[in-house]
């Protein structure tokens, strides 16, 4: 589909038929395009899924070289080192190059204008649904509704198999290419939507190195988005100056053109091949020119672009697109024709075949260009019949560009040329050929100005601070186990032999690190006598008070009853204090570790005169989580991430250390002040592990992994523990934690009704892992991708597949550009 192009579509660009007939042609094809064996996929965010998705997500589609498989051959300068080749200044995209110095794109770091989710359409199928981002263009009440029947023949610039084109008057020069409609109101529905969410990723991403060579050879992208009714589009460039078929018929391109064609037709395709994107269907229909006065060729048209990595082996929504065999069949390279083809052979020389054909066009004209193609098929691999055809239908054309056709239409890909090896070719048996001067980069002029002075980088260590009495073994993963038996605590129990009667269970005392502040701490609280001043909170197991004896302090401690009157008072939630304040205690002892400033930091822990235990902690005065999230909204983006930072940098402190918290909610979050964004995880008196300090009762017994918490955040394991609880792990804080990052990216609403949608998936009623997914994207749909990508991965059911706390962390921050 060319913009600016008038003509009807020809018989090979497979086109749109009348629309009412149309639509009930495409009837089956919906429920193809839309199955969810196709759509929801699992698609693991590591490969394998316990792999630190950096590692991943670039690489994740690429196959280990097989003996003897054509490979693109290194670049005589790396793309690393050439001026002007990287992306623009300010971009959040991210590169990496390859052994050969070429770059592959992640695709994660081109920022989203459509983000992709799910819903059930017509007759309950499944289908993709879009929703603009804050980076999309918005387009309400400047466009026209969506052509149907006559009008869509009548008033299209142009159409092709996946959607077509309008004059968009809103921006200078700019056309706006849109999916298929039909139907009205609840029943409208597009076609082609993925393939054009799939070229305008691509194309945005291209767009980022504005200053490199053959970046002016490849239609420029204006903007893009969602309008109101769902509908993707993509605003380009309005390129005037027609195809490359509309300027050749019997002849092709005026000799003193030729030269000036080809430099750009080959440096759009090496610009594309340095950067592994295969457009798979360059030919002379999808060459065009800006205005009619113009030589320079732009190549359009890449919602069939592939590849093994990078921004083209991906679709909208990061599902696997590598290599659908698409393109016009006939112009296809020798390795992608037959029955069968091997895929893994297939590299970005293949455009070289296809614009070698192209350029042939270009000197011989369409018409001798068909001959050409039908010879060069029924070669059958043969290169001799191949050359024997170049050189009947090339004739006299000037000896340099036969030469980079010949080079680009060898049937053997490790002999084929690449575009930038044809176009150094070609330049250098062009008689005529004149070098560009090449730029040079600039010299910043030295400011005489002082050097602003910068923090230098925090330092952190995963050790006890010196001179911590605390002893840890290290195991083989890493991880650390801190023996409980070394943990300087302030309360000891003393077991009770129970000769009296009156005697109501263990007694405890204070230590030599206990808290000398007895005096200091209000009496008990007995039976629910909760309204006293200075309560803060109370629960099951204890109550939380302010505690102006110490500078921003509060106590916690047991809740007391009396028994019967005259008895001693009875405290409950003993064990569960002692066990946290053992477990607080430890973690204090780790001050220089990342994640520690998202834990609670402790005081000390003491014992008054009527034998009750209590702990003073800090004040946290910036409320819970509940109380900053509206119920109907989440945080915006920025706070979003830095909360989610925050979170799984204290989850990964934690699990580091082997222990599990269990209880991860909304209420067990909160903030040191009101506008303090760093979150702190609170309450460790169900918190747990399979060894070290997190094992204990709370009354000296080890206890192993003790399973407790909120049952509608804990995930599907849960339900089968095993014999030994040999199922559990920090995994099941990860559960947690997905729903939490729900809770602060939509709202407590929106995470209330995905806790709902979870029940059957919690307690094994559906172990389909590919409808978990489908549910998540429904429920996702509009968050920004690294976000949902690092919530679906921590929401797997399959707890050994499950993202970490830490490898969900490097998902969120490499995928934005920032840092862990």
């Amino acid at each position: 589909m060319a913009p600016g192009n008038n003509e009807e579509q020809r018989p090979n660009e497979n086109p749109a038929p009348d629309h009412e007939n149309w639509i009930q042609a495409v009837g089956q094809e919906l429920n193809l395009q839309f199955d969810p064996a196709d759509l929801a996929g699992e698609r693991p965010v590591g490969q394998p899924e316990n792999q630190a998705p950096p590692e991943v997500r670039v690489n994740d589609a690429q196959q280990p070289p097989q003996p003897g498989q054509p490979m693109m051959p290194p670049l005589a300068v790396p793309m690393r080192e050439r001026p002007n080749e990287q992306p623009k200044a300010g971009s959040r995209m991210q590169v990496e190059y390859k052994d050969n110095g070429t770059m592959v794109i992640d695709p994660y770091s081109v920022p989203r204008t459509i983000a992709t989710g799910h819903g059930a359409g017509l007759d309950g199928v499944r289908h993709a649904v879009y929703a603009p981002t804050k980076f999309s263009t918005d387009v309400e009440g400047k466009i026209t509704p969506p052509l149907q029947g006559d009008a869509l023949a009548q008033q299209a610039l142009g159409r092709g198999g996946t959607g077509y084109l309008q004059t968009y008057p809103d921006m200078e020069d700019a056309v706006i290419k849109r999916p298929y409609s039909y139907g009205e109101g609840e029943n409208q529905q597009f076609l082609g939507m993925e393939s054009i969410i799939h070229e305008t990723t691509i194309l945005s991403a291209l767009g980022e190195f504005e200053g490199a060579k053959g970046v002016e050879n490849i239609i420029k992208v204006k903007g893009s988005g969602v309008t109101g009714d769902g509908e993707p589009f993509v605003i380009m460039e309005n390129l005037k100056g027609g195809t490359l078929d509309d300027r050749i018929a019997n002849e092709g391109l005026p000799p003193e053109q030729l030269d000036q064609f080809a430099e750009g037709l080959l440096s759009g395709i090496s610009f594309l091949q340095n950067r592994n994107v295969i457009h798979q269907d360059l030919k002379i229909d999808n060459i065009m020119f800006r205005d009619q006065g113009s030589v320079e060729p732009v190549i359009i048209d890449f919602n069939a672009a592939s590849a093994t990595e990078g921004i083209a082996a991906a679709t909208d929504d990061y599902e696997e697109f590598r290599y659908e065999r698409d393109g016009e069949p006939n112009i296809q390279p020798p390795e992608k024709q037959g029955e069968q083809i091997n895929l893994a052979k297939i590299t970005p020389k293949a455009d070289s075949w296809t614009g070698g054909l192209c350029l042939a066009a270009a000197v011989i004209g369409k018409q001798s260009q068909r001959a050409l193609v039908q010879e060069a098929r029924q070669a059958e691999g043969d290169q001799a019949a191949v050359d024997a055809a170049l050189d009947a239908r090339l004739g006299t054309a000037p000896e340099h560009i036969k030469m980079a056709i010949k080079g680009m239409m060898r049937v053997e890909v490790g002999e084929r040329l690449t575009a930038e090896q044809a176009l150094a070719l070609m330049q250098q048996n062009n008689p005529n050929f004149v070098p560009e001067e090449q730029p040079q980069p600039q010299e910043p002029e030295p400011q005489p100005q002082e050097p602003e002075p910068q923090e230098p980088e925090r330092v952190y260590s995963d050790e006890p601070k010196e001179g911590s009495p605390i002893r840890v073994q290290r195991k083989r993963n890493g991880t650390l186990v801190i023996e409980p038996d070394s943990v300087p605590t302030g309360i000891e129990m003393v077991p009770q032999r129970r000769r009296d009667a009156r005697q109501y269970g263990n007694r405890y005392r204070a230590t030599r690190h206990s808290l000398r502040m007895n005096q200091h701490v209000p009496p008990p609280i007995v039976d629910g006598e909760h309204d006293q001043p200075g309560v803060l909170a109370h629960g099951a197991t204890g109550v939380l008070q302010d505690f102006p004896e110490m500078e921003n302090a509060v106590l916690k401690r047991p809740n007391a009853v009396q028994v019967e009157a005259g008895e001693p008072l009875t405290y409950i939630g003993i064990p569960q204090l002692l066990h946290e304040a053992k477990i607080l205690t430890a973690l204090a002892e780790f001050n220089e570790a990342k994640g520690y400033e998202n834990i609670p930091q402790i005081k000390g822990t003491g014992i008054t005169e009527q034998e009750e235990p209590y702990m003073v902690m800090e004040k946290l005065k910036g409320g819970n989580l509940t109380d900053r999230i509206p119920e109907d909204r989440g945080m915006p983006e920025e706070k979003a991430e830095a909360f989610a930072n925050g979170l799984l940098n204290g989850l990964a402190f934690l699990h580091k250390r082997n222990i599990v918290h269990q209880d991860l909610k909304p209420a067990n979050i909160m903030f040191r002040e009101e506008g303090d964004e760093v979150p702190v995880i609170i309450d460790y008196d169900l918190a747990t592990a399979h060894e070290g300090v997190a094992t204990g009762t709370g009354e000296g017994e080890p206890d192993g992994f003790d399973l407790s918490g909120t049952p509608d955040i804990m995930p599907p394991e849960a339900k089968n523990p095993g014999p030994n609880k040999e199922n559990l792990s920090e995994k099941i804080d990860a559960w947690s934690a997905g729903i939490l990052l729900v809770t602060a990216v939509a709202g407590s609403a929106a995470a209330d009704l995905l806790k709902r949608d979870l029940e059957d998936f919690r307690n094994g009623a559906n172990t389909d892992s590919k409808q978990l997914r489908v549910l998540l994207e429904r429920h996702l749909a509009g968050v920004p991708q690294n976000m949902k990508e690092a919530i679906i991965g921590l929401l797997k059911l399959n707890p050994t597949t499950r993202l970490s706390a830490d490898q969900a962390l490097t998902l969120i921050n490499y995928a934005k550009g920032g840092t862990g």
